[in-house]
């Protein structure tokens, strides 16, 4: 996505809205041409329960700015948290998901001991290469 004097009115290519069937979590969509319109692409499902629901949301919120490559957008959420935010790319135990996706796991770390899980980040592979990258 080229960014020029109509950033800001440019449909974002990655959005994010409450997944559909998981309570707390939130599906990614992304904008096709193909199709001119968002279908789903990955989701964000948090793991611990304990999480502020508004924090779960900024994270989220964070990985869209990422992936849309404005960074501008990011909120800063040091004053919400307590610690770092760590992530490891995981593999998939299921054959059929191990070609559709990638996993991204998040962690956090307080700084002492070992760190926990926080949140599983899905994302169908190929999404930036094949669909928005190679065009």
């Amino acid at each position: 996505m080229v960014k020029g004097f109509n950033a800001e009115s440019e449909k974002p290519v990655f959005i994010y809205k409450p997944h559909p069937t998981v309570e707390g979590a939130f599906e990614i969509q992304g904008f096709f041409d193909d199709v001119q319109d968002y279908e789903p692409v990955g989701e964000y499902r948090p793991v611990v329960d304990d999480e502020p629901k508004d924090l779960t949301e900024k994270c989220v919120s964070n990985l869209m700015a990422l992936l849309n490559k404005r960074e501008e957008k990011m909120i800063n959420l040091d004053n919400m948290t307590n610690g770092r935010l760590l992530f490891q790319i995981v593999e998939n135990d299921n054959a059929d998901d191990a070609h559709k996706y990638i996993t991204i796991m998040f962690r956090t770390h307080d700084g002492t001991g070992v760190s926990e899980e926080n949140a599983v980040f899905r994302l169908e592979k190929g999404v930036f290469y094949e669909r928005f990258i190679k065009k």
